[in-house]
């Protein structure tokens, strides 16, 4: 049964009969990879009966009992996690909200003519960005506050995360608020996402600097993590055009295109003021995907059985969210010595054979900006500090 994990469903505001609710039910968050902005959240479920007590359109949300407290810091050396009924720190035991949205489509199950059950299906609250228009003259300004504006305009909170970005150019926007977003996003090495409670993030491309504070222990991981690396989306040539009349910039990596990739080059049209902004982002492109990167798409959490805190690590995660995860080495080629993970998306399921959750995982080295220096720093150093050979490996560095 559903409840069996201290499950609430409401729809419309009212907590509706579990018992009416057979499994599986399924929710996703996220993105499935590292090369796209994440996709609103979705929730599936089906109603046993012929009357479903709610309407396109109204909101839905799925909530799970919480089991400890919800203010410990899994760093906490002192904490000893045997009891998962006792409040290590200040606040009630309460609830997860593990989705946000609203319902988008219903289908009647007909059985010899009688409606016997309904499937149902719906997407978070960010998707309705999708369905405002907006209409604003801006001007030049840095990413946080082109994404701000956006917000006050179609009335939602966007919480931002991370150091301004690139200046984007001024701009008549005249188009959906979740398309102008995702422009923002793209022009600016961003990410737009919601989070499990309903709120709206955006993140600069800074915003991925900050050290993992959770662990996600390998003892948890079913069948081990399908590690892979993905060549398909490699480039190390790239010409970012910005401005208007319209510019261009130019950035490549020599030693991807000359030891091992051949010229993968990409054309990127921007929202970038100026060639400061234009040169910043061509930066991040190239140190993000002029060489494969590690991913683990399929990383398997029994959840039924988690201690405590592993439980307090899962409903704590979220979308660009670092972890650690700390696998012992093994051999070559699996990226077993990198810890450093984030999540960049999640499907969690409840079914028959219990609470599991399916976690996408990218290399923590891709994203973080700790890896990019200031032109600035580079031009101070030496040609002969540099192992590589080009101006923009002077500028980026691997993470470690």
């Amino acid at each position: 049964m559903v409840n069996r994990w201290g499950l609430t469903v409401t729809v419309a505001g009212t907590p509706v009969d579990l018992h009416r609710i057979p499994l599986p039910v399924d929710i996703s968050h996220g993105r499935a990879n590292a090369d796209s902005q994440p996709d609103a959240p979705t929730l599936s479920m089906q109603w046993a009966g012929a009357d479903f007590p709610g309407s396109m359109g109204d909101p839905v949300e799925l909530r799970q009992a919480l089991t400890y407290g919800p203010a410990v810091t899994y760093d906490s050396a002192d904490i000893v996690w045997d009891d998962p009924g006792v409040l290590w720190d200040a606040g009630a035991l309460g609830d997860s909200a593990r989705f946000v949205g609203t319902i988008t489509q219903l289908t009647p199950v007909e059985e010899y003519g009688a409606v016997v059950s309904w499937e149902v299906r719906a997407v978070g609250t960010a998707a309705r960005l999708g369905a405002q228009p907006i209409r604003l003259d801006r001007p030049a300004e840095p990413d946080t506050a082109r994404i701000a504006a956006i917000a006050a305009a179609a009335g939602v909170a966007i919480v931002t995360h991370g150091d301004p970005g690139p200046t984007l150019a001024a701009d008549a926007i005249d188009r959906d608020a979740l398309a102008a977003v995702h422009e923002v996003a793209e022009s600016s090495a961003g990410l737009f996402w919601q989070a499990p409670d309903g709120s709206m993030h955006y993140g600069t491309h800074s915003h991925r600097a900050a050290e993992p504070r959770l662990v996600l222990p390998a003892s948890t991981i079913l069948d081990g993590i399908a590690w892979t690396q993905d060549t398909n989306t490699i480039t190390n040539h790239v010409t970012v055009k910005y401005g208007e009349p319209q510019a261009e910039t130019t950035h490549r990596d020599d030693a991807s295109i000359a030891q091992a990739w051949g010229n993968r080059h990409a054309d990127v049209t921007t929202l970038a003021a100026d060639l400061a902004a234009a040169d910043l982002l061509g930066v991040l492109i190239i140190d993000r995907w002029a060489w494969p990167r590690w991913s683990a798409p399929d990383v398997r959490l029994p959840l039924d059985t988690l201690p405590p805190a592993d439980m307090y690590t899962v409903q704590n995660l979220d979308v660009s969210t670092s972890v650690l995860v700390p696998i012992p080495p093994i051999p070559a080629p699996t990226p077993a010595p990198l810890t450093k993970w984030v999540v960049e998306g999640w499907q969690e399921h409840w079914a028959e054979d219990g609470h599991s959750m399916e976690l996408t995982l990218s290399e923590f080295g891709r994203y973080g900006s700790q890896n990019v220096r200031t032109w600035e720093q580079a031009a101070a150093a030496t040609w002969a500090d540099e192992a590589a050979g080009s101006w923009v490996d002077a500028l980026t560095v691997e993470a470690a």
